[in-house]
């Protein structure tokens, strides 16, 4: 059996999105490459941050990706479009000079092509230098998630740059999970899921748009949703997932505003995990909700592939545009402006009531991104395969 060593480069001990994301890219590959091991060496990338300043993309690290049989970046969000600082105008900090010397080859991995966090002319443009070298030189294959990514490549680069670049589904929607006994579900009979991000809550919620709303205004709104659902439905629970530590800001939050005999009866919080296992645990409770609503991008995604009827509440652009991409923009609602109460209202309880027409619609879904990602496995095999030579099992 051939081996493969991969670094890969990417979140590992950060959202547990992220963690959910890897265990479904990287199952479907070991299922792609049939016959071929594929050994994993981890970087987290966050070590490349200002935040952690441990390492940077240097001649040192081109050095120690030159020593494996591919360099993996990705998934994640590491296309945003604001990082000043960087040579490239974005996270993954690598220019043509740098790339001249990395010799190993290299995909780009489902990565979020992100402006919503602001853009400058000077990221832009160093950004399509990045592209130009990456796009001409085959040892380079780049992708990016289907999360509006390549209509925003359209929109800032034009079509000579998206017509080139892969969109693949996010391995969250393929995320491997282990059957577990949950305390939050002990006694529930039907569970309500709700993951509330809590960090950007400036860039979430503006109080000062026509029609805006701030986070206070939201909960007031939202914590009337969740007391009508459980009043009406004697037996639903609903517990409260963080993604990462900041939403524990969201869920006290939460909490305060609620009924105190509710909290303490039919509430209950999920705990914070990280990694492999901790994702195992987490997304398995997804799968045994009833319902799932969130504002993260992974608690929607891979709500959809377990095939868990779900609600995108859409105070960030990507939210409504996985819906939009996968063809169900009536499953996202837009919470930022006043007035969300009522479409919420009527999708939750629709769900509750007749799930199987939108658990069908994932399943069709689904099996078409499978269709999609495996495809494009296909093509990275072969890729490297002609890269490896006529020697190569791949």
């Amino acid at each position: 059996m051939e081996e493969l060593r991969v670094l890969h480069v990417a979140s590992f001990a950060g959202n547990i999105g992220d963690n959910a994301n890897h265990s479904g890219a990287r199952s479907h590959l070991a299922v792609n490459f049939p016959g071929v091991a594929i050994r994993y060496t981890e970087l987290e990338i966050r070590r490349f941050y200002r935040k952690w300043g441990e390492l940077s993309f240097d001649d040192d690290f081109v050095t120690l990706a030159n020593g494996y049989d591919l360099l993996m970046i990705g998934g994640g969000n590491y296309f945003e479009l604001w990082v000043e600082h960087s040579r490239t105008g974005t996270t993954v900090d690598l220019p043509p000079e740098l790339l001249e010397t990395l010799t190993t080859p290299t995909v780009f991995y489902g990565l979020g092509l992100d402006p919503e966090k602001g853009y400058s002319e000077s990221t832009c443009a160093r950004f399509r230098t990045f592209l130009d070298y990456v796009l001409e030189h085959d040892r380079f294959l780049v992708s990016v998630r289907n999360d509006g990514s390549l209509g925003h490549a359209t929109r800032l680069f034009g079509a000579k740059y998206a017509d080139r670049i892969h969109s693949i589904p996010d391995g969250g929607f393929f995320t491997v999970v282990e059957d577990q006994n949950h305390p939050e579900l002990a006694g529930a009979g039907k569970t309500l899921a709700v993951n509330l991000a809590g960090d950007m809550l400036d860039r979430r919620f503006d109080a000062k748009l026509k029609n805006g709303i701030s986070a206070d205004e939201f909960l007031k709104g939202y914590v009337a949703i969740i007391e009508g659902l459980l009043a009406d439905y004697p037996d639903l629970c609903l517990v409260l997932i963080p993604h990462i530590s900041q939403d524990y800001t969201m869920i006290s939050a939460l909490l305060d505003g609620m009924d105190d005999r509710l909290c303490r009866t039919r509430v209950k919080v999920a705990p914070l995990l990280r990694g492999e296992s901790g994702q195992a645990c987490i997304f398995d409770l997804y799968r045994k909700s009833d319902l799932v609503m969130g504002n993260r991008f992974h608690t929607n995604v891979c709500a959809i592939g377990l095939g868990i009827p779900s609600i995108g509440l859409v105070n960030y652009p990507k939210i409504s545009a996985l819906y939009d991409e996968i063809g169900m923009p009536d499953r996202a609602v837009i919470i930022t402006r006043q007035g969300f109460e009522e479409r919420i209202n009527a999708l939750a309880r629709e769900a509750l009531e007749n799930p199987y027409p939108i658990k069908a619609r994932y399943h069709s879904i689904c099996k078409e991104l499978e269709q999609t990602l495996d495809a494009f496995h296909g093509h990275m095999r072969s890729w490297l395969a002609g890269i490896r030579g006529r020697g190569s099992d791949l």
